[in-house]
């Protein structure tokens, strides 16, 4: 194990940060994705075939989007008794 000095831990998480952020830029330059939050915000938490339905798209395309923007940390998924809910 590497000991860091405190300029060393901040550049370290500095540089996390930017990794992160970098990703959540590059997820959002999507125009598919950015109507899937448009979407969440103008109507909450939707089923996926809800957002396909609305958008015009098959639920392959849809999954893929939303599971990107679940990686990048910009949606989460809610399991109900009854259905999975994207928001």
């Amino acid at each position: 194990m590497t000991v860091r000095t405190g300029k060393e831990r901040l550049v370290f998480l500095m540089v996390i940060l930017l990794d992160k952020d970098l990703k959540m830029i590059t997820t959002l330059k999507s125009d598919v994705r950015q109507s899937i939050l448009g979407l969440l915000v103008e109507n909450g938490g939707l089923k996926m075939d809800e957002y396909a339905k609305i958008l015009g798209m098959s639920y392959k395309i849809v999954h893929y989007h939303l599971k990107t923007l679940k990686e990048a940390g910009a949606v989460d998924v809610k399991e109900t008794s009854f259905r999975q809910v994207h928001g």
